[in-house]
C-alpha cells in the first residue's frame, strides 16, 4: 500500500482504474493494488445473489413499462450523496432493487415492490442515538440480540426497521464497513417506538455482555419509500429475557 498527496489538478479519487484501487482512511489516502476476493459459495452468498438475480430479472422482464417509469421518475426526484460530497441519483431499477431485496427479507412480497412511492421524499434514518442492544437468550451457541429503537418521526403502521450485523471485530475498532450480514426486521404498529427485534446473530457467535458489536440498519416505509443506510458500533448490553 503506498500513501498518496493530491495536488491541484486531482483533489480526491475513490475506486479503482486498471488493477488499482484509490481510496481513504483514517490515515489520509493511499493506493494499493485490486485484489478479487475469494468466492466460497456459501449458502448465504448464494441467497443473497438469488435474490439480486430476481429483482433484476423481476424489473427486466415483469414490471410493467408504466411501473418502470413510476420508479424512474421517483428515483430521480431522490438525491443522496457520494464520498465525495456530491449530489447524486439512483436510477429507477437501482431503487427498485432495494425496495424489492429489502421487502423480501423482512418478509414481504416480491410482488408489492411494482409499486413505486407516491410521495418524492426519502423516508427518515433512525438515528444512531436510538440504537440500542442488549444480549438476549443463548441457545446452541448463538446469541439472539434484543434491539430497541425509537422510530422516527415519519413512522407509520406497516414501516419496518431491518437490521443488518456485521461480522467480527475488535474492541479497539471504531468504524466498520462490512461485510454485512442480515439479521431481522421489526414492524411499527402505534406508538413511538418499534417493537423489540429479537437477531439471532447471522455469525453464530457467542456474544457476550461488553461485546462489541457493528450494527447497520434503514428503515422501509409501507408506501416502499426506503431511508438511507445508518451504522454504529455499539457495546453488547446486559442479558436480557426476550
Amino acid at each position: 500500500m503506498a500513501l498518496v498527496k493530491y495536488g491541484a489538478t486531482v483533489s480526491q479519487l475513490s475506486g479503482s482504474v486498471g488493477g488499482i484501487v484509490y481510496a481513504r482512511n483514517k490515515g489520509g489516502a493511499y493506493i494499493r493494488t485490486r485484489t478479487s476476493p475469494t468466492q466460497p459459495n456459501s449458502t448465504l452468498q448464494v441467497a443473497a445473489r438469488t435474490l439480486f438475480s430476481a429483482a433484476v430479472n423481476t424489473w427486466t422482464n415483469i414490471l410493467t413499462p408504466e411501473e418502470r417509469t413510476q420508479w424512474n421518475g421517483y428515483a430521480s426526484a431522490i438525491p443522496y450523496t457520494d464520498v465525495f460530497g456530491e449530489t447524486r441519483y439512483y436510477s429507477g431499477q437501482q431503487r427498485y432493487v432495494q425496495c424489492y431485496v429489502a421487502l423480501v427479507n423482512s418478509g414481504g412480497s416480491p410482488a408489492a415492490a411494482a409499486i413505486a412511492p407516491a410521495v418524492f421524499t426519502a423516508a427518515e434514518a433512525i438515528s444512531s442515538d436510538a440504537i440500542t442492544v442488549n444480549q438476549g437468550a443463548v441457545a446452541a451457541g448463538t446469541t439472539v440480540s434484543v434491539v430497541n429503537t425509537t422510530g422516527p418521526l415519519d413512522v407509520a403502521a406497516g414501516d419496518k426497521l431491518l437490521i443488518h450485523i456485521g461480522g467480527p471485530i475488535t474492541a479497539a475498532k471504531n468504524y466498520f464497513n462490512g461485510p454485512w450480514r442480515y439479521a431481522a426486521s421489526g414492524v411499527y404498529v402505534s406508538g413511538g417506538n418499534y417493537p423489540d427485534i429479537l437477531a439471532t446473530d447471522p455469525w453464530a457467535r457467542s456474544l457476550a455482555s461488553g461485546s462489541p458489536l457493528a450494527l447497520y440498519w434503514r428503515v422501509l416505509k409501507a408506501d416502499n419509500r426506503i431511508s438511507s443506510v445508518a451504522r454504529k458500533i455499539v457495546t453488547l448490553g446486559a442479558y436480557v429475557t426476550p
